[in-house]
C-alpha cells in the first residue's frame, strides 16, 4: 500500500474564490466528466457543486470539503446527511485531480470523511453511487468495503446507469 500525501481537508462555502478553484479542479478533471456524463466540465457542474441541493434538504445538510496538498486543491468532496434515512450519510461526490489519483490519497481522505461521518452519533451508514462506467470507481469503493445495495438509479446528467454501494460505519 502506498503511503498517501499529506494532506487537510478544508470546509468550503459558497464564494467566488472558492467557485474559482471548484472549476479549476474541474477542468482538470475533464477526464472524469467525459467517462461519466459525457462532455467537458462546464460552469454547470460547478454550480451545481455548491447549489444542487436535493428538496427537503438545506444548506446546513451539504458538507463540502477541499483536499488540500501542500496549499493547492487536489480535490473536492461533497457529504449530504440523512440522505433517504435519518442515519445515512450520501457521499455525493469524491473527485481527485488526475496525479492525486492512485497515491493512496483517495483511501486516506475515505477514512477521514468515515470518521467525520460517525463523530455524529446519529450516522451509521455512508452511501455512495457510481456511474456504470466508471469501472475504476467501483473497483475502488468495492476495496473501501462499500457493497451493492441493489439499487440502480438514473439521472438524465449521467451517461449511464448509478450502482448504489454502502458501508456500515459501526
Amino acid at each position: 500500500m502506498k503511503c498517501a500525501p499529506r494532506f487537510e481537508l478544508h470546509t468550503i462555502s459558497d464564494t467566488a474564490v472558492s467557485r474559482q478553484q471548484v472549476a479549476i479542479l474541474f477542468d482538470e478533471c475533464h477526464d472524469y466528466f467525459s467517462l461519466v456524463e459525457g462532455c467537458l466540465p462546464s460552469g454547470a457542474q460547478t454550480e451545481d457543486f455548491f447549489t444542487g441541493i436535493p428538496e427537503g434538504f438545506t444548506v446546513e445538510d451539504v458538507l463540502l470539503h477541499a483536499v488540500v496538498v501542500d496549499d493547492n486543491w487536489v480535490g473536492v468532496t461533497s457529504l449530504l446527511k440523512r440522505w433517504n434515512r435519518p442515519d445515512k450519510c450520501m457521499l455525493g461526490l469524491m473527485l481527485l485531480s488526475p496525479p492525486a489519483r492512485r497515491s493512496g490519497l483517495g483511501r486516506a481522505v475515505l477514512a477521514s470523511l468515515e470518521q467525520m461521518v460517525r463523530e455524529d452519533p446519529t450516522m451509521r451508514v455512508l452511501r455512495v453511487g457510481v456511474v456504470v462506467t466508471n469501472v475504476a470507481a467501483m473497483g475502488f469503493w468495492r476495496k473501501m468495503g462499500f457493497t451493492e445495495t441493489g439499487e440502480i438509479k438514473s439521472r438524465p446528467e449521467f451517461v449511464a446507469p448509478i450502482i448504489i454501494f454502502e458501508k456500515s460505519l459501526e
